[in-house]
């Protein structure tokens, strides 16, 4: 993660510009209409290495919105890897929780792979997100990505059926959801993994 932001801009020329941003509302429409700090990017990036299933721009967004609120408090005039990176992990934290207005997307490529849209989706993917990383890996580069079972399971350096049992635990757990109305969010007992601070960096 921080060998992105250190590509994403000049803090010199970030800094002179965000002198220029009178208050938390003008900087947020700064951060969104041209994305300077890259953070769209880096939430993708940030998804696809914790093997996270998550809505990418939802989670840009929401991480410009705290950048924007957080660097106004702090009178913040350059923005740091470290202040990005606490960002993006409790924007992370507060759309597992369930943010307002983040279960009507229909989460693109992960509702389209499966025929599923809206708040089914979401809450499948807090699910899928609670398991163990292993478990998340090898339902992401079999189910999501289509990569092949020998080449995952050597990428992975486990046995084939390993990897196939634990991407199917996944992908039951996660239909179990999509197919039950009132299907149980809650993290899975016993398998507790939390997305914003769990997975080793």
């Amino acid at each position: 993660m921080n060998e992105h932001l250190a590509t994403s801009g000049s803090p010199r020329s970030l800094a002179s510009r965000v002198l220029e941003v009178p208050g938390p509302r003008d900087l947020l429409a700064w951060l969104v209409e041209g994305d300077p700090l890259g953070l769209r990017d880096l939430a993708r990036a940030e998804l696809d290495r914790r093997w996270l299933l998550w809505d990418a721009d939802a989670l840009a967004l929401r991480t410009m919105a705290l950048v924007a609120h957080r660097a106004g408090d702090e009178g913040r005039k350059r923005f740091t890897a470290p202040f990005l990176g606490a960002c993006l992990d409790a924007a992370l934290g507060e759309l597992e929780r369930g943010e307002p207005g983040v279960d009507g997307r229909d989460f693109g490529d992960v509702g389209a792979l499966l025929g599923f849209t809206g708040p089914a989706v979401a809450r499948a993917c807090r699910r899928h997100n609670r398991r163990p990383s292993d478990e998340r890996r090898a339902f992401r580069r079999l189910v999501v990505d289509g990569i092949g079972l020998d080449e995952v399971a050597h990428e992975l350096e486990r046995d084939a059926s390993t990897v196939a049992r634990a991407a199917r635990r996944v992908l039951d757990d996660f239909l179990t959801v999509l197919l039950s109305p009132n299907g149980d969010p809650t993290v899975l007992q016993g398998n507790e993994d939390r997305p914003g601070r769990a997975d080793p960096r």
